[in-house]
């Protein structure tokens, strides 16, 4: 009974992941970059928490080898894993594609302020030619 909950757990747990992923990759879509930290840190949970389910997982079936699992558990859970490879795959293209846009936002304004600072008004030579003493 124990192995059949861990189970139906497991397939929650990358549902879970792959859900955290859709949202992760609709911040990027909306250029949410701050927010996509600590949607990433919820990820990084789950994904931790899924290993520990999927050792429990392990740990019964190395201490009864003869149980089988069902094959439908097999196929959910491949299904699962290829469509989280997919869509890791995906928000890195995103991912890659905000932080260039970031990062050429970021020459503009360094450019922008280069050229800013190239400008001196007369204002900022006032004193150097007129003498303080009386």
């Amino acid at each position: 009974m124990e192995l059949e909950n861990l189970l139906q757990l497991s397939l929650q747990q990358y549902r879970d992941l792959l859900n955290k992923l859709e949202e992760i990759g609709g911040m990027l879509k909306k250029g949410q970059g701050d927010a996509v930290g600590v949607s990433l840190q919820g990820w990084m949970q789950l994904r931790d928490e899924a290993h520990l389910i999927d050792g429990r997982i392990a740990d019964l079936l190395t201490a009864k080898p003869e149980t089988p699992l069902p094959s439908s558990f097999l196929a959910t859970k491949r299904s699962l894993m290829t469509d989280l490879a997919d869509r890791c795959q995906e928000i890195l293209t995103q991912a890659t594609a905000h932080k260039a846009l970031v990062r050429d936002e970021l020459a503009q304004l360094r450019e922008g302020r280069t050229a800013i600072s190239g400008y001196k008004t007369p204002s900022s030579y006032s004193g150097s030619r007129v003498s303080s003493r009386q």
